[in-house]
């Protein structure tokens, strides 16, 4: 359901962005969104997430990226010992998932994708008020791996009323299994 010129450029590109998809060194995000011709605006500000969100159409990409909450930072790993008490040689290696449990971690940033402006707007947590945040969630929303995100802003009270999956829709489509 993509607009007619994001079709074409996209079956345009399609082979350049398999090749860079296909061979890890030339992945380049920067590279990948000048051949897109994406845009990318980082927003810390209010007044500016509040300008942006107004202006939003009402489907768009959401992506949320966390980060541990200061009070639930990992703790150091316990130290192995040998049974004569010395420092044993392999030491545990910290497990620290925090970032990822919607009880521990925040959100920290709220990307938006705006395919008519052709930008993808990297908004902080901070700049969203209670109002800005019902205002972008009340549009139809896209995402990858949803569940995810999903969880992130139910543990904040916050529940999209319409979202569409995109990794449930590909599980859907070509059906799911490991790799």
């Amino acid at each position: 359901q993509l607009p007619s010129p994001d079709q074409e450029l996209l079956e345009e590109l399609r082979p350049e962005i398999e090749q860079r998809l296909a061979d890890p060194a030339e992945a380049d995000p920067e590279a990948i969104l000048e051949a897109l011709d994406i845009e990318v605006e980082y927003i810390a500000d209010p007044a500016r997430a509040a300008e942006v969100i107004v202006e939003l159409p009402p489907v768009i990409g959401v992506d949320t990226e966390t980060a541990p909450q200061p009070e639930h930072m990992a703790q150091p790993a316990w130290l192995a010992v040998t049974k004569s008490g010395r420092r044993a040689i392999d030491q545990p290696r910290p497990k620290d998932k925090t970032a990822l449990d919607p009880r521990r971690a925040g959100i920290r940033l709220v990307q938006v994708y705006d395919p008519k402006r052709r930008t993808s707007f990297v908004i902080e947590w901070s700049a969203l008020t209670p109002v800005l945040l019902h205002q972008l969630m009340s549009r139809q929303i896209i995402v990858h791996n949803a569940l995810f995100d999903l969880q992130m802003l139910l543990s904040r009270g916050i529940e999209p009323p319409d979202v569409i999956d995109t990794m449930q829709l590909a599980a859907l489509t070509i059906g799911t299994g490991i790799g």
